[in-house]
This record gives C-alpha cells, structure tokens and sequence, in this order.
C-alpha cells in the first residue's frame, strides 16, 4: 500500500481527532485524506510564504488546504498577511503559532584552530543550507568590502546545498579566499556560534528563521535583514542589528558597527537571549499548541473532551 493509502487507514481505524500538517506537500494531501477520513479538526502549518513565480500553490492552498482544514496556522504576522494578501484567504482562520527551539546544548566556544582561524582573531558567520535566496553572495560582497576598509577577520559559513560552487567563484573572484570558509556540515554547529563575534543571517527571503532563535538562544550578536517575519523576531537596534536585503554595503557596515562597539553587542545579545527564552522556548510553544487542538476538539465535538489523539506530519528546515 502507498504511504498515503496508509496515512488514510491509520487515521481512520484509528479514530484521530486532530490532524496538524506541516507546509503545502503535507497539508494538500494530508487535509485530503483527514477529511475521507471524518477527522474532525485538520491544522495547516505554514512555514513562510514568498510565493514568486508559483502558479499552483495560491489555487491549492486557497481551494483545497483553507477549505478543508479548521484553520491554518502562520509563524509570523507577515506570514499570516501573505496568506491574507496573496491566497485570499479569511482572516479569522488564520492564527500565527511562532517557532520555538529547544534549550541550547550546554558548552563553550569552539576552538577554531581546525577552520584555520589563527586565535584571537575576529570571526563572523552565518549557518543554513547553500540556496540562493540564502543571501550568501552578499555577506561575501560584505567581506570584500570590510576587507577593502583594512578590517581584518575571517568569515565561516555553515551548510551543504547546490550554491557551493557559484559561493566558491565568487570568494575566488572577491579575492577573499583567505577571509572566507564554507566549512559544510558541522556537528558542532552551537559550539562555534558560541564562538563568533557577529552571527549574519543575509537572506533575501525568510518566513521566521529558526537560526535566527538558535542564534538568540547562543548569544551571538546578529545582523539580519528585514525579511519576513525577522523584524518580528529582531527589533533593529534591541535584539540585534537589522538592514535592508541585498545591500552588501549595509550588512558591511552593521557588521563593523557590532565589531567596534562590543558593549553594545554584549547588550542587544542580552536582550535577544531574554525573549528568545520567554517567547520562542520550545515548551511554551507546544503548551500553546496543545491548547489551540484541546479548543478546536471540544469545538468540533460541541462538548469539553479530555484530550484529542493528534497526527502530526510534514518537514522544516533552516
């Protein structure tokens, strides 16, 4: 039987309540099937919506995924207002459900001697999977020029994805091969967060970056642009630096900004540490999750339940 022939007879035999599925290859299929099946409360999760260029998703998820579900879940206000916007769907059936993380694994700083960082020297980085909308060629061009300026530091990049060789020309044509490392997949990725100077998050697009929480949650300062939902996450000049998209010159200088002035690195690291811990703890999300299936149950059923059976798939990522 088909993966999907057995979702449907799992959910059936087996009587789920609520049904949550996580972004359009999970919520078109699994909305579908939690309906054949008498599901009686189906979430959809949206994990970011720039919908440039696609054709198809706006007509699936305003016609099969909206229709079907009890409502839809988005990880940021801008999210929530793409959906709006852009699909056409209701207002009052779209909640936003930020991201949470888990506590950070305990430990230091990562020694960098085996990234060939010399010790004590300045280090920025970014981590996330090689895809163009990443913004990776620009924080390139932003060490080029941090470089042009005298600035002495070294840039490590954490991630595997198919930008690899295009990043790769780009440091050889810069002239910062020396400045900047694609170290690839890591183990130790909290370790050498924890050990950077500035964490950059350079993307043209994002819906609500789980990096930018694992970079709070670390206490790294952040450069970020104002992308998405990052604002929602980062208040420039509170919780970390922010600057137009694809400006290298502006990511440049807000770098060199958090390099020069480290009390205030040490305090928007503060503060970002602080909200990540009251607002995007992985506990206190899933405790709002819970709430959200124990109301739409006992909606549904028009009575109080005790606790609904959930069936939860669909994929994330960086």
């Amino acid at each position: 039987m088909l993966p999907w022939g057995r979702l449907y007879k799992l959910l059936a035999a087996e009587r789920i309540d609520v049904v949550h599925a996580h972004m359009p290859r999970a919520s078109v299929p699994g909305s579908i099937l939690a309906r054949l099946a008498r599901v009686p409360v189906v979430v959809s999760h949206e994990h970011g919506s720039w919908l440039d260029g696609k054709r198809m998703r706006p007509f699936l998820d305003r016609n099969v995924v909206a229709r079907l579900s009890t409502r839809m879940l988005a990880v940021s206000e801008w999210d929530r207002q793409q959906l709006i916007a852009h699909e056409r769907i209701p207002p009052a059936q779209i909640l936003v459900m930020p991201n949470g993380i888990a506590p950070p694994p305990a430990g230091g700083p990562a020694e960098l001697a085996d990234l060939d960082v010399p010790p004590g020297t300045t280090v920025i980085g970014a981590v996330g999977r090689l895809f163009e909308v990443k913004g990776y060629d620009y924080l390139i061009r932003a060490v080029a020029l941090l470089k042009a300026r005298g600035r002495s530091l070294r840039c490590v990049v954490l991630g595997e994805g198919p930008e690899e060789q295009r990043l790769k020309r780009l440091i050889a044509d810069l002239g910062v091969e020396e400045e900047v490392r694609l170290i690839g997949h890591r183990q130790d990725v909290a370790e050498i967060v924890r050990a950077l100077d500035v964490a950059v998050l350079p993307s043209r697009a994002e819906g609500s970056p789980l990096v930018v929480l694992e970079y709070m949650a670390l206490g790294a300062p952040i450069v970020a642009t104002t992308v998405g939902g990052v604002p929602e996450l980062i208040e420039d000049g509170v919780h970390g630096l922010l600057v137009a998209p694809r400006d290298p010159g502006a990511l440049a200088q807000a770098i060199d900004r958090l390099l020069d002035d480290r009390t205030l690195a040490a305090r928007l690291c503060t503060a970002a540490q602080e909200r990540q811990r009251a607002e995007h703890d992985l506990d206190t999300i899933v405790n709002r999750l819970e709430r959200l299936y124990l109301a739409l149950s006992r909606e549904s059923r028009g009575v109080v339940a005790a606790g609904p059976a959930v069936a939860s798939s669909g994929s994330d990522g960086r």
